[in-house]
């Protein structure tokens, strides 16, 4: 259900009379920028007194549709015309009018009118769109200002570039009025106080001011304000610091659609690797894909002889995001670069993730394009990596708490030397369980080991 077909307790009418006097006013201004326009405008409303008719029918505005056009184009900004998003309907949603090139690119009405694309229930809208209407009555007939705004949210996908978009929706009702059907009705101070203190309460409202004693005329005029960026991130903060599960693929799924919005590009992958410890990038252990990874797409680490010089060794030395721009033109390639090639990787950007001084794992993110990752777009990225470093470290210790678990319940006492032995065990088995396959847990054997335990105390023989 579109936003003109919800329920409205007012009557009310489209009119174009409010437009009619604010283009004449301008006219009259010998200040106004914009005068010399408002003055053709003007004589176009002389010639054509049929746009400023109390009640615009549909047949009306069709058949008045380039007038029309003249009248709200005006309006723009003569520099970024193309790109504003605007749009002029009857009162809270009824009848679209106009809409801005900007706004038809974009779909941006059909969404409204047809579709509902907004950050509230439909029940919600409803109910702040007769509150939002009384809060005009007090303001336009009682003298009293509330301030009533709940911000809107409509999120639609960018047919050019096939991303989600959001908007903020700011409402401007300068161009309607408010009339009543008889005489204002009076309205007791107790009265006043009680839905000042009590907005939501709608059937206060109903009762103290019957909706048939008012009528709305006119034109809303809707601008839409690109916040795109900001709720992408706001929305990644919120999945990110809500959900305790471990990620899992489709969940990094979720959270790269978010980041392709967040970064306007719909060619992005994502990969995460969590680790469990390791002050070396050669003695890093417990390695393993958090939901999915590029370089570890298939599950392990792929052999590299050269790791080293890899520029995930040149991340995690450093601290520092790397952006690669092409690797394929890069000198360096070990076989940690040429399996993000293999699948088609060109732009790389790679995150080494710490909490505090402890890393605890590496956020990649890859584009077939060149350059489509660079240090200006990933700046976007830092907070984001702060709460996936967080979440990885969730993650790590809800998966040591399990391989202790584990540990504990399928194996005797073991002793420090060679609980490595036990915890990849641990770790075999918490893999086939998830996995959902029969877990058992292995014989563990050291061959030509003999435990000679009393017989010796030399420092360091546990170690070695």
């Amino acid at each position: 259900m579109g936003i003109d077909n919800c329920n409205f307790p007012f009557q009310r009418r489209v009119s174009l009379r409010k437009v009619g006097e604010f283009w004449r006013r301008e006219a009259a201004d010998p200040s106004s920028p914009s005068r010399a326009v408002a003055r053709d405008l003007v004589e176009l409303l002389d010639r054509t007194p049929a746009l400023e008719a109390p009640n615009l029918t549909p047949a009306a505005l069709e058949e008045h549709r380039d007038d029309i056009a003249r009248l709200f184009e005006a309006m723009l900004p003569p520099r970024n015309r193309d790109d504003v998003v605007f749009l002029a309907m009857g009162p809270w949603g009824m009848t679209p009018v106009y809409q801005s090139p900007a706004a038809a690119e974009l779909g941006f009405q059909e969404a409204l009118t047809q579709d509902f694309c907004v950050n509230v229930t439909e029940d919600m809208w409803e109910l702040g769109s007769a509150v939002k209407s009384y809060n005009m009555i007090l303001n336009r007939l009682y003298g009293v200002e509330t301030n009533f705004e709940y911000p809107i949210v409509a999120t639609l996908k960018d047919p050019r570039s096939g991303l989600v978009k959001h908007f903020r929706l700011d409402w401007d009702p300068r161009f309607v009025d408010i009339r009543t059907t008889g005489s204002t009705i009076e309205l007791a101070q107790a009265d006043m106080d009680r839905v000042i203190a009590e907005p939501m309460n709608l059937p206060l409202w109903l009762e103290l001011l019957p909706p048939e004693e008012f009528e709305f005329e006119g034109i809303v005029v809707l601008t839409a304000v690109d916040v795109t960026m900001d709720h992408a991130l706001s929305l990644i903060k919120n999945t990110l610091l809500t959900s305790q599960d471990a990620p899992t693929e489709e969940r990094v799924d979720h959270l790269e659609f978010r980041i392709r919005t967040l970064m306007g590009r719909n060619d992005l992958h994502l990969g995460l690797i969590a680790v469990q410890r390791g002050d070396d990038f050669d003695r890093i252990t417990g390695a393993h894909p958090l939901g999915r990874s590029l370089l570890m797409a298939d599950g392990e680490m792929p052999q590299c002889e050269f790791k080293k010089n890899s520029y995930y060794a040149l991340a995690f030395e450093s601290r520092e995001p790397v952006v690669v721009h092409d690797l394929e033109a890069c000198e360096t390639c070990t076989g940690f670069e040429q399996k993000l090639k293999v699948q088609g990787i060109r732009s790389l950007l790679l995150w080494p993730l710490y909490v505090g001084d402890r890393f605890v794992g590496m956020f990649e993110l890859g584009s077939p394009e060149p350059g489509a990752i660079n240090s200006f777009n990933s700046l976007r990225l830092a907070e984001v990596q702060e709460l996936v470093a967080a979440a990885m470290e969730r993650e790590d210790r809800e998966r040591e708490d399990r391989i202790q678990a584990v540990i504990k319940q399928q194996y005797t006492a073991i002793h420090p030397s060679v609980e490595w032995r036990f915890r990849e065990a641990a770790q075999s088995f918490i893999e086939t369980a998830g996995s959902g396959g029969m877990a058992e847990a292995e014989e563990i054997v050291f061959p030509g080991v003999y435990p000679l335990y009393g017989l010796s105390d030399i420092r360091g023989s546990s170690e070695l």
